[in-house]
């Protein structure tokens, strides 16, 4: 029996650019390289059998496709498989290749990689929506944290959460006069956090400083004042009166 070296060059899906009906050609672009046991290549004329089957061995066989005549020179050779008998398998499985030269079958199969199942493309569901009322996901959810809500379909687009943007989400500086909406706010006015929202409100209390609220000025015995407008900050006379000097 022959051995086959399939050196797995490339297995191209060609096509892979989905366009508006979905038609993602069934074919896809084979190189393998065919040797004996002794690993010395091949040279001539090969009638080629491929074959998918659903187990590596045994099993049930989904499709095949025979390429008489295949030109291998030092072993190498190329062919599109699907190009007489269309690739219309689902692969949402695993599949098995079994190829057979002339009358000899190689073993083991060979299992499908990733490259293939990029067929899965033609069922996508963008292209299988409802009617804009966005995409069939059927039991599939799309998981998102709090700072997203939505559930990702046309109906009901995902998007930002209220508080969803945090502090750690806004790069330092980004946030500059500019970009700060003045809607809602006065002369002299400024933001504030008022009864835990924040708001536009006045910088002072009546024109007798700021409004501390339950706020003390801590100070110690060198300075007098509440820090208000009416009774602003100042040194304290530490003991001394009017017309009393150091000495």
């Amino acid at each position: 029996m022959r051995r086959m070296c399939l050196m797995l060059v490339f297995l191209l899906i060609q096509g892979l650019t989905v366009p508006a009906f979905c038609d993602v050609p069934q074919t896809m672009m084979y190189q393998g390289k065919l040797t004996n046991d002794a690993g010395v290549a091949y040279n001539g004329n090969f009638d080629l059998t491929f074959r998918i089957y659903t187990d590596p061995t045994g099993g049930t066989m989904l499709w095949d496709e025979a390429h008489p005549g295949v030109i291998i020179e030092k072993g190498l050779f190329a062919l599109i498989l699907g190009d007489t008998s269309p690739l219309d398998l689902p692969f949402d499985t695993q599949y098995w290749l079994e190829i057979q030269v002339n009358t000899d079958i190689t073993a083991p199969r060979m299992r499908f990689t990733t490259n293939p199942y990029a067929f899965r493309a033609a069922i996508a569901d963008s292209c299988a929506g409802t009617g804009g009322a966005g995409d069939d996901w059927g039991a599939q959810v799309v998981e998102h944290n709090a700072s997203l809500t939505g559930e990702g379909t046309v109906a009901i687009p995902l998007k930002i959460a209220t508080d969803g943007v945090e502090t750690n989400h806004i790069l330092d500086g980004v946030v500059t006069p500019e970009k700060i909406n003045i809607s809602g706010g006065t002369d002299d006015q400024i933001l504030k956090i008022v009864s835990g929202t924040l708001q536009w409100a006045s910088d002072v209390g009546g024109g007798a400083g700021d409004d501390w609220g339950a706020q003390v000025v801590e100070h110690n015995p060198t300075l007098d004042g509440e820090g208000t407008a009416i009774a602003p900050l100042i040194i304290a006379q530490q003991g001394a009166s009017d017309g009393e000097v150091l000495k």
